[in-house]
């Protein structure tokens, strides 16, 4: 620290330019042009996870209450050179007498390259592990001659022990990759060679997002209700907004983080209960500055009885919520009724000329509405032939005492819930004038037709539909057959999330699995409400068609795109794969570094982690910014480059390559896997080096069962693939009992 204040007084008196201040601390310590991106890289890097949360702050979050003001990140490289000036000439005078950085830079690279290459002792230990696999004899080894020696030595050290690992992993993938390939290939010739159903409508659409936790879900409600058909989109249903609750204190964006939202959407109670919205939102802030008080009292000398007196009654409260956190959450939300928002509705339609946060200026105008609408039904391939009721399912998760919550969430939405933007899209695509703007466009929605948002919690199985006093009364019974139906679903639902939690005995109900899920996300000690996207491995972009009753194990993403509907461009295709092959990837790129290095790349336990300045983790009370995924959320993942399967010909999908650089990248660098398949064949072609070769079976055998549950009752592990029956199954919601069937999963 000698000098340090010195001359960081001079930094605060006098004009302090950080650029100026990194190029003067890289030349004093020695470091070439070109080493110079690799410096840089290690000094922002030495300190976890603040680089990046500094990045984000300046560049990506202009919604946060104090973003960082620009030049921030210089400004915190240029500080964490001085220091390690000053560290490096400390350490020089301890190991080699000088205080001169570049001297001090040569002695340690000669010193580093000493210690190059194995010892004579690791090479020893090595060649008697070959020995002993090999059963080499010592005397085998005695009569070796010099140039076998050398041959020997030359071989081990080529082929490393990373290189080794390498090659193993290769294998692990493909061994995922041909099961997955095979199973495609087997399921959707048997879908193909299903009689023909005629042209009917089905009886009611429910659309998702993308998300491998809503693969289940959908299964189970084909399954619980054959005559339906369900759908996908990226779960932000391209309403691209900051959101505020009418709970809520400030606007927070709605999308991927990829895009900027230009539009503000707010939540407010509809106008007949103005006055007792007025009166509950009182009574928050009243609570709000109560709690408030007592916290900042609790602090001071003379208030601290504050914290013997109210630490004793707050202890009640918290042991019930560990002895028993259902029966407390449906307490706690009886009570919330007195401060909770009543009936509310979107101010969603702008009357401004230009889109902004002024009252005026919130929501979209009736032509970016129509054009939301558009999009969204041609990524679904729902153009025609519209059924009565389409129901738009958002996501998200809840849960207690967890720092990593927002991990949980729609990644589609920046880590926020996907309730409010398929209650947006729903409000959009109801209104008459949008209707109108859209059948100018070639789109015919029939006045009879309707749309519901609705929001999907992935971690206790609640759903929530929004706006029902708006459906009409002609579409009520229909509406009711769905919420049956629904219900039943989120039953089998948590039933099969339930056989990965150790905690759940393997022979629950249906029923008593969804209270196990809603038990867990209420318990204040629960390190794991859910699993959220660990195992996934897959990404499936076609109709629905081929990969309807496929037993995927809540592996896969999957995204509806109509190849029919789509022009000779791949127009449609090309805007769907801008936003899937990008987030799917880095979804499942953030869990392959999570698990394959849980400490330094992951976060470890997130059971020692707390809150740092609202921005992210800590372990303990002082650590680096953690970033990555917990060891909690990563224990059961499999840690598998994603394969994406999509309904396409090899010629458009090189074109597509070609003409998106961010998916070049990702490609053609090889950190995802891509096949495509051709729907009316079932013949795929896998992506080797540049271009499409034929793929060809392993198996042609894929078991067939009844019902989803029938393949993974009585399992904890992850289970290979299945055929679900056509039709409608008997009901689940008691414990039958099912036949033990041998999987032979990948693993």
């Amino acid at each position: 620290m000698k000098g340090l204040r010195e001359e960081l007084q001079a930094i605060l008196t006098g004009d302090f330019d950080p650029l100026t201040s990194i190029a003067n601390s890289l030349e004093m310590l020695g470091v070439e042009e070109q080493d110079l991106e690799k410096n840089v890289c290690s000094s922002l890097l030495a300190l976890r996870g603040w680089t990046g949360m500094i990045w984000q702050m300046e560049s990506e979050a202009p919604w946060l209450p104090y973003p960082a003001p620009e030049g921030t990140l210089n400004e915190y490289l240029a500080i964490r050179l001085i220091l390690e000036r000053y560290a490096i000439s400390h350490f020089g005078q301890i190991q080699f007498g000088t205080k001169d950085l570049q001297e001090i830079r040569q002695k340690a690279e000669l010193l580093s390259a000493r210690v190059k290459g194995p010892t004579l002792k690791q090479r020893t230990y090595t060649v008697f592990q070959l020995a002993q696999v090999n059963g080499w004899t010592p005397e085998q080894l005695l009569s070796m001659t010099q140039p076998q020696w050398a041959c020997l030595i030359e071989e081990l050290e080529a082929f490393s022990s990373q290189e080794r690992r390498r090659i193993l992993h290769l294998a692990y993938e493909r061994h995922y990759r041909v099961s997955t390939l095979d199973a495609v290939a087997i399921h959707s010739k048997r879908r193909h060679e299903l009689p023909r159903k005629p042209n009917t409508k089905p009886a009611f659409m429910a659309i998702f997002c993308i998300d491998d936790r809503e693969e289940s879900f959908r299964r189970h409600l084909e399954e619980v209700d054959p005559e339906c058909e369900t759908a996908s989109a990226a779960g932000f249903f391209a309403v691209a907004m900051y959101y505020q609750g009418a709970d809520h204190a400030h606007y927070r964006p709605l999308c991927p983080n990829i895009i900027t939202p230009k539009h503000y959407v707010r939540e407010e109670p509809l106008f007949s209960a103005i006055d007792v919205s007025e009166r509950r939102a009182q009574r928050r802030r009243n609570i709000g500055r109560f709690n408030h008080r007592v916290h900042a009292s609790s602090r001071t000398m003379i208030g601290g009885w504050f914290t013997g007196v109210f630490g004793a009654i707050a202890t009640f409260p918290m042991v019930a919520r560990i002895m028993a956190p259902r029966l407390t959450s449906k307490i706690r939300q009886s009570m919330e009724s007195f401060v909770r928002p009543p009936a509310t509705e979107l101010h969603i339609e702008r009357s401004a000329p230009e889109p902004g946060s002024d009252p005026e200026s919130l929501g979209y105008s009736l032509d970016e509405m129509a054009g939301i609408v558009i999009r969204i039904l041609q990524d679904i391939g729902l153009i025609k032939d519209f059924p009565p009721l389409v129901v738009f399912f958002g996501h998200g998760s809840s849960s207690l005492n967890n720092p990593h919550e927002s991990a949980y969430n729609c990644g589609a939405c920046s880590g926020g819930r996907g309730g409010p933007n398929a209650r947006a899209f729903a409000t959009m695509a109801n209104d008459p004038r949008v209707r109108k703007r859209i059948a100018e466009k070639g789109i015919l929605l029939p006045d009879d037709v309707r749309f519901v948002g609705a929001y999907h919690n992935t971690c206790n199985d609640h759903v929530e539909y929004y706006d029902l006093d708006l459906l009409p009364r002609s579409l009520r019974p229909l509406f009711r057959r769905i919420e049956k139906s629904v219900n039943e679903t989120r039953a089998r639902n948590a039933h099969e999330r339930a056989r990965r939690f150790e905690s759940a005995p393997l022979d629950l109900s249906p029923a008593a699995a969804l209270e196990h899920v809603e038990q867990r996300a209420e318990d204040l000690s629960q390190a794991r409400p859910e699993y959220n996207h660990a195992t996934n491995a897959l990404v499936f972009v076609g109709r629905r068609e081929w990969s309807r009753g496929l037993f995927i194990d809540r592996r896969v993403f999957l995204t509806s795109y109509d190849p029919g509907i789509d022009d000779e461009n791949v127009s449609i295709l090309t805007r769907i794969l801008q936003a899937a092959i990008p987030v799917c990837a880095g979804i499942s790129l953030e869990y392959y570094f999570s698990t394959v290095d849980t400490e330094g790349y992951g976060c470890g336990s997130k059971l020692p982690h707390n809150v740092a300045s609202m921005l992210g983790v800590m372990t303990g009370a002082a650590s680096d910014l953690r970033p990555g995924l917990s060891q909690q959320m990563v224990e059961i993942h499999e840690p598998m480059r994603i394969l994406f399967v999509i309904e396409t010909t090899p010629e458009k999908m090189l074109g597509i390559i070609a003409a998106n650089p961010g998916i070049a990248l990702l490609v053609q660098g090889n950190w995802v896997q891509l096949a495509v398949l051709d729907a009316e064949t079932s013949t795929i072609q896998k992506y080797v080096n540049g271009q499409f070769e034929p793929y060809l079976m392993e198996s042609h055998q894929l078991p067939e069962v009844e019902t989803s549950m029938e393949w993974y009752r009585g399992h904890r592990d992850h289970l290979g693939f299945a055929s679900i029956a056509e039709g409608t199954p008997p009901s689940m919601t008691t414990d039958n009992a099912v036949p033990h069937l041998e999987k032979g999963g990948p693993s």
